[in-house]
C-alpha cells in the first residue's frame, strides 16, 4: 500500500496553504455555528431576539 497523495484529487496550481486558510475558515464558521446553537441567540448582537435556552 502506498500512502495516498490527497493532492492528485485537486485542480493543479492550488497552493496548500490555501486549502490550509480555507480549512481554518470553515473551522472556525463551525464552531461558531455550534455556539451559536448551543448557547441561543445571545451570541449574535440582534435587540429582541428569544433565548433558546430560557424561552419567555
Amino acid at each position: 500500500m502506498s500512502e495516498f497523495d490527497y493532492r492528485s484529487l485537486l485542480p493543479k496550481g492550488i497552493p496548500v496553504w490555501e486549502l490550509a486558510i480555507a480549512g481554518v475558515a470553515i473551522f472556525a464558521m463551525v464552531i461558531v455555528f455550534l455556539l451559536w446553537y448551543l448557547y441561543g441567540y445571545d451570541l449574535v448582537i440582534v435587540p429582541n431576539t428569544p433565548n433558546l435556552m430560557n424561552p419567555v
